[in-house]
């Protein structure tokens, strides 16, 4: 049986492991097998189940309560009651009570997810959805009085997913603040009867926080929220104000599929919106962001809208999810039909962010992923500067070569007397497989004797002493392992220490058990009763004046300074240690799934398994060189087992309070012969010893960004409840950077590939797989409702049916998509895909008649939700089985900490080549054609990396420095604009300030003599002067910023950032290289934007400096060269 005593390990770093081990243990325990519940079937990673939706028992909203009670008797059989039958007056009680739900504001945890995310670039087609954690939530409130038919499983949700433009959200300067201000009569425009200080504000995502009896009387709007009691009246919304005319279109009916008229349609409609809502149910095995879960029901709400169509650049877009609970009553309340006075519906908004469309040809996920197929290596320099080097002249340059491809790099160090001077150094992830023999035997005291001198380049290495030194402060950093190791070394010390002096004495005839003791004084008693009896005088009796002079015996040395001693507890604590290393029944060893014996050692083992799986170690101790983990990469790893022996050796150290002679301590060595013998050890009733990662890759790319959750799947051999997990640990460590661990290396146990695929719950929709301003092409999908999906022995990713077309251009009666407003309609696009369901989906063969794989009779919001989700892109990364890279490997020992002696002479090794490792194919549902293309180590490291290398390898040449004639400065061309404006309208250089929104700014930045001399530029900023304009009248270009700043515009090799002074804001363009610097003849162009400013507008045209400074690095002196230039800011004419 499991120990019901242990929490959950999903606070672990390893808990992929351990609820493996878990599972599997279930899974053999018949007693504590999970049952059947739902009878709902299993899913593999990558699966999802989608229901339509969830219906609570109870929605949201008052309710009152009833309970009638009759009692009666017969008039018999019973003796001892009133004749005859009597009836007691029916007694009825009612309760009043009310279901607590969410109505103007969502719980803190609601949200799972949203797509796109805050921020980013997704094409047109795309329909925005978000992604809640309740599976009940858009049902938790009636949506509409009209329920759908009896038989659907439809039901219209509460919450409703909303897409606009800026401009169909933006209220005018006027309409906020002034006398013909919409709010002019509400509280937040009225203090004391006299104008408020403070004007209404719009949001980032254009709403407004007002409460909600104000909102009652904000001028030609009409509120689309019923009246609540006084307590809820004074609520504080947050509201979005929707022009009348685009509200009528999201409540627009289409009976029998075509569009009612507006002026004639008796209440506002929402039925189109069961439709999209739905519930999902997903295997969370293989996400990084799913903790322990095996699986989750979460719900969906999507829009129905797409981005605008045939934009030429990118189009700022809010999303908003709104309350649609009161719409359909607002007939009812007299609102509807909307009043000719009417400009705006106000419609309640729980949560928004914005994020921009991108025009046609923009980046996709389907390209991202296909890039990171072809740019597969391992973690270490681009082998371009290994090429480079290795035709170098310099006698080290082969040394420097095999350093750069074994992972190293140059480091600054500071010797123990105080010099500075150069190291090479290497983290404990390794592009090579690093050999785990027993290459020492002893513990290090400092760490300090694990330096090794490299001799051909003359540097020392001090991989393995830096590992030590980290060991030691982490664990020094870490109170509770302090304390329960301290605890745990008393314990081993005390018991081993009078086991051996015990043994000594015994030894040396000084020490007599009590049970000798008890048998001689048994013997004693006779022979006293004989001294009386004894002649005294006698010749040879012993003479009683030598009873005072006994035998003198040397006394025993217990001192550590006995060798025997020494020798006695070396061998005693590994005893003790192992005694403490057991589980409480003491029949095996502690596993972290049974109760330990000690919790102190429960702590250490914990600690140290934590740190095999290098947990919470500094990622500067696992990426070496920023560079070897480029943007949109893919970069494998071995561990080395080294590195982890010298970290743990060092961490071992510390609690240590007694000096035990020779460098030597005996009860570090036992705690790893302890933890050598657990790992050594197979866990009851399982097969496999516990798992420790050997092999790994990071992902770097943008695909992480935009999906946390991003699937990896290891497909290996049979999987049963004996064997050990594929996947050991998959985290996200930084926004944009997912980290994984594998216990086997390539080729062993079928381990020769791994896929990547979008999550169930991140996939996105889309309206149709292509999306224009003249037609809309759908692919429609095959969808199974009954049966097996095998048995037509096809694959089920097969199209339905020929793409279907449809035009702008086409006069339909039931159009399934409008262009005007970028609305799929229903029921007229639901009804087409039912259509083509019934028409065109394979019937099963084996049953007499054949039977429909899809028998549904309505176009339920399950099915709606398959056809509109995109594509799902999988990447699938070709192990080479052959490869000498792990060969090595297939038949290593298991892992074990070593005893450490310091190196004295530096090791040589084989190198494998990488370039036989992987070869990469990126697939989705129609595979990518890339398979079979070979994985190449090629280079994209810079120049002036290998600079750094070239420059050490000079110190031990010598020559006359190089000729070089007069530098040319590089000149660059600076111009500033925004790119909201057609170029018939400005010139470059100017920007409008009278519009209604915030503006994108494209900061042009080219070079003009492209063969300047030999200049490196290491920044190139932009100031720009912002700030109130009673602090610098008429000179500032925006009074703050609050967008999501700066981004490069095609210069990958540049990074932008933001700062702020008093009065101006920089924006600095930083070379990526390390160091960060640039040389000219890489640059073209450094040109980036800054979107979403809020320029002032000055009523009249005014010219403001922005000064561009240029930074360089020339023949080892700094230089800067300011340049100004004038923007001018102008008043764009009416009507544009």
């Amino acid at each position: 049986m499991l120990p019901t005593t242990l929490g959950s390990t999903r606070s672990s770093p390893r808990h992929l492991a351990l609820e493996h081990a878990r599972e599997s243990l279930r899974a053999l325990e018949p007693s504590i097998r999970a049952d059947p519940h739902s009878g709902l079937p299993e899913l593999e990673p990558g699966e999802q189940q989608l229901f339509s939706s969830f219906q609570p028992r109870l929605k949201g909203g008052n309710y009152t309560i009833s309970v009638e009670h009759d009692i009666s008797y017969p008039a018999s059989p019973a003796t001892n009651l009133p004749k005859g039958e009597l009836s007691l007056p029916r007694k009825v009680g009612q309760q009043d009570f009310e279901v607590i739900a969410p109505r103007f504001s969502l719980p803190p945890d609601a949200i799972n997810s949203v797509y796109p995310p805050q921020g980013y670039d997704v094409q047109a087609n795309t329909l925005p959805h978000i992604v809640l954690n309740d599976p009940l939530l858009p049902w938790s409130r009636n949506g509409s009085a009209s329920p759908p038919p009896a038989d659907s499983p439809n039901s219209v949700p509460w919450l409703a997913l909303l897409l606009f433009t800026a401009n169909e959200l933006v209220l005018t300067p006027q309409e906020l603040a002034g006398p013909e201000s919409l709010f002019k009569r509400t509280r937040n425009m009225q203090v004391a009867g006299k104008p408020a200080t403070e004007p209404v504000v719009q949001s980032s995502t254009l709403a407004v926080d007002i409460r909600l009896d104000d909102l009652r009387l904000v001028d030609s709007t009409t509120v689309a929220i019923a009246k609540q009691d006084d307590d809820v009246e004074k609520t504080q919304i947050r509201a979005i104000f929707v022009k009348k005319d685009l509200f009528g279109e999201f409540v627009r009916a289409y009976p029998d599929g075509k569009p009612a008229d507006l002026s004639k349609q008796d209440a506002p409609d929402v039925s189109r919106y069961q439709y999209l809502s739905h519930v999902k149910r997903i295997s969370a095995k293989g996400m990084a962001e799913a903790g322990a879960e095996v699986e989750k029901f979460m719900s969906v709400v999507l829009s129905h809208r797409a981005g605008p169509l045939g934009a030429l650049h990118a189009t700022p877009m809010a999303v908003h999810l709104v309350s649609i609970e009161d719409i359909e009553s607002m007939r009812e309340r007299s609102t509807w039909p909307l009043l000719d006075n009417t400009r705006y519906v106000a419609l309640p908004s729980l949560y928004s962010w914005s994020y921009s469309c991108l025009p046609p040809g923009s980046f996709d996920v389907y390209h991202a992923m296909q890039q990171l197929g072809d740019t597969v290596g391992f973690l270490k320099a681009d082998e371009s500067a290994a090429t480079v080097v290795s035709k170098s002249t310099v006698p080290q340059a082969q040394r420097i070569t095999s350093r750069l491809r074994d992972g190293y790099t140059i480091c600054r160090h500071r010797t123990q007397t105080g010099e500075i001077t150069a190291a090479i150094i290497r983290g404990a992830l390794t592009p090579n497989a690093t050999s785990s023999k027993v290459m020492w035997e002893t513990m290090s005291s400092s760490g300090s004797d694990l330096q090794i001198l490299d001799e051909k380049l003359g540097l020392l290495d001090i991989t393995y002493s830096t590992a030590w030194q980290l060991g030691k402060a982490q664990a020094l950093a870490d109170q509770g392992l302090c304390a329960s190791l301290s605890r745990l070394r008393t314990v081993v010390h005390v018991y081993s220490m009078n086991r051996t002096k015990a043994e000594e004495m015994t030894a040396r005839n000084a020490h007599t058990s009590r049970d000798a003791l008890l048998d001689a004084v048994r013997d004693l008693l006779p022979r006293m009763d004989l001294l009386h009896d004894q002649d005294l005088t006698a010749p040879g009796a012993h003479n009683p004046i030598h009873r005072w002079q006994p035998n003198r015996r040397d006394p025993v040395d217990l001192s550590f300074e006995n060798p025997a001693i020494r020798e006695g507890f070396s061998n005693n604590a590994p005893r003790a240690t192992m005694h403490l290393a057991t589980s409480l029944d003491g029949e095996d060893l502690y596993n972290e799934l049974n109760a330990p014996y000690s919790t102190d050692w429960m702590v250490v083992l914990t600690w140290v398994m934590d740190k095999l799986y290098l947990h919470d170690i500094p990622a500067q101790y696992l990426i070496i060189d920023p560079s070897y983990l480029p943007p949109e990469s893919l970069r494998f790893f071995f561990i080395d087992p080294n590195w982890l022996d010298a970290y743990l050796d060092g961490a071992l150290s510390v609690a240590n309070h007694m000096e035990y002679g020779d460098g030597d301590d005996p009860i570090r060595r036992s705690i790893k012969m302890a933890i050598n013998a657990y790992l050594k050890s197979t866990i009851p009733k399982l097969e496999y010893s516990p798992q420790v990662p050997s092999f790994g890759f990071l992902l770097r790319s943008e695909v992480v960004s935009r999906f946390p959750d991003l699937r990896v799947e290891v497909p290996l051999a049979a999987q049963t409840a004996k064997t050990g997990a594929p996947i050991l640990m998959q985290r996200n460590i930084d926004k944009g950077t997912m980290f994984c661990l594998f216990e086997n290396v390539p080729s062993t146990d079928g381990f020769d590939r791994l896929i990547f695929t979008q999550p169930p719950h991140q996939q996105s929709f889309i309206v149709g797989t292509e999306l224009d301003e003249h037609e809309l092409v759908i692919d429609y999908k095959r969808i199974y409702t009954r049966g097996s999906s095998t048995a037509e022995g096809v694959d089920r990713s097969e199209p339905l049916c020929p793409k279907v077309k449809w035009l702008k251009s086409d006069v339909s009666e039931r159009p399934v998509f409008d262009w005007a407003t970028r609305m799929l309609l229903f029921p007229a696009w639901s009804m087409d895909l039912l259509k083509k369901l019934e028409d065109f989906m394979p019937k099963d063969l084996s049953t007499t008649p054949p039977t429909p794989y899809f028998g549904e009779k309505y176009a339920t919001s399950a099915i709606v939700g398959t056809q509109l989700n995109s594509p799902v892109n999988e990447l699938a990364i070709v192990l080479a089985k052959n490869s000498r890279q792990w060969a090595d490997l297939k038949t290593a020992k298991p892992p074990r900490l070593h005893m450490l002696k310091p190196w004295l002479k530096l090791r040589t090794r084989t190198r494998s080549s990488s370039a036989e490792a992987f070869s990469s194919v990126a697939v989705s549902t129609k595979r990518i054609k890339t398979e079979g293309a070979a994985f190449t180590a090629e280079s994209r490291m810079r120049s002036d990396s290998i600079h750094v290398l070239t420059d050490n390898a000079n110190l031990i040449t010598t020559g006359p420095p190089p000729k070089r004639g007069v530098a040319k400065k590089p000149t660059f061309e600076f111009e500033v604009y925004t790119v909201d404006l057609l170029a018939s309208e400005h010139d470059m250089g100017t920007i409008p300030t009278n519009v209604d929104y915030k503006q994108s700014l494209v900061f042009s930045i080219r070079l003009t003599n492209p063969k300047a001399g030999e200049y490196h530029l290491v920044e190139l900023n932009v100031k720009i002067p912002m700030g109130k304009n009673d602090l610098n009248p008429g000179m500032n270009l925006m009074e703050s910023y609050d967008g999501p700043g700066p981004s490069m515009l095609s210069n990958a090799r540049f990074n932008v950032l933001l700062e702020y002074t008093a009065k101006s804001m920089i924006l600095r363009a930083i070379p990526r290289n390390v160091p960060p610097e640039e040389h000219v003849s890489m640059i073209s162009e450094i040109s980036f934007m800054l979107k979403l400013v809020d320029v002032i507008d000055y009523q009249t045209t005014r010219t403001i400096p922005i000064v561009f400074t240029e930074k360089y690095l020339e023949s080892e002196i700094r230089s800067e060269f300011p340049t100004s230039i004038d923007v001018v800011l102008f008043q764009r004419a009416v009507g544009r």
